[in-house]
């Protein structure tokens, strides 16, 4: 029996998973016997699901099983997809490296989900890849390096040189809360006014993914501070002084804003007690 079937379709990221893509209609050719024919589509429907699936999926358990139970599970498809279970049942030899193939795959997912160490980096490459972020360690290390490099410029008060580095660290790994609070700051410092709202779209977006990252609340302070917005600018600085109270920048920015205060104070005093002692003059 010969029945027309698409080729699988192209997969979703999902880490360890083959990749296939999408070709010309093939024909399926089933056997004639009911009960081949069943095993047959079984193994088809399956084999055809692989590309998309992860490690956890293969093994039909969820990213919070236990290593045992990754275990019975795999004892459960393993012994669906052993090739005992075929012997002698007239399956085409397709359909019968098809199960090999499937078998080979929960093999895979087990050895890797029962071994701490192996699901730790798989699942950490599994999340990137849900989230849209690199993988290749060489791309995660490259962009680290620009962000250090920006970083550096950023401290040493070159944030107009930091920003196009910055930019294109963010490029490169989207997926890093600081590379987004430095490059805001870095906006602003190269673009000022005209860049503040990009700076501080970028920074809130740092805060998002890290609501613990003090450097953004500086740098949020510092640049209420170049706005005149003394007020806030006096909350950020103390929130980030709250978080971390070695943050040098966020101190030397708050003593700062408060000598001037306390210089416009003493100086609105003096003046009056001028115009007071002209008075009784």
């Amino acid at each position: 029996c010969a029945l027309p079937i698409s080729a699988a379709p192209a997969p979703v990221g999902a880490a360890g998973a083959a990749r296939v893509a999408s070709g010309p209609q093939r024909v399926l050719n089933l056997p004639d016997d009911l009960e081949a024919r069943g095993l047959a589509l079984e193994i088809e429907k399956m084999h055809r699901q692989l590309p998309t699936l992860d490690h956890y999926r293969a093994l039909g358990v969820d990213a919070k099983a236990t290593v045992e139970q990754v275990r019975e599970a795999y004892f459960v498809e393993a012994k669906k997809w052993h090739s005992d279970r075929f012997a002698g049942k007239a399956l085409p030899e397709e359909f019968l490296h098809k199960a090999e193939e499937i078998f080979r795959r929960v093999g895979d997912a087990q050895a890797v989900l029962s071994d701490p160490d192996k699901r730790k980096n798989y699942d950490f490459v599994r999340e990137r890849e849900a989230k849209g972020l690199p993988t290749d360690v060489n791309v995660i290390l490259e962009a680290e390096g620009l962000f250090r490099r920006g970083q550096t410029l950023v401290r040493r008060g070159e944030a107009p040189a930091a920003e196009p580095i910055l930019r294109q660290a963010i490029a490169m790994n989207k997926g890093e809360a600081e590379f987004w609070v430095y490059f805001g700051f870095a906006v602003y410092g190269a673009k000022g006014k005209e860049g503040l709202a990009e700076a501080r779209e970028a920074i809130t977006k740092g805060l998002g993914m890290n609501e613990k990252l003090d450097v953004a609340h500086e740098f949020l302070g510092r640049i209420a501070h170049s706005e005149g917005k003394l007020g806030e600018a006096k909350k950020e600085l103390n929130l980030a002084l709250e978080m971390n109270p070695k943050n040098t920048h966020a101190e030397r920015e708050l003593r700062l804003i408060n000598m001037r205060a306390g210089k416009e104070k003493d100086g609105g005093k003096g003046l009056a007690g001028l115009l007071s002692g002209l008075r009784k003059k």
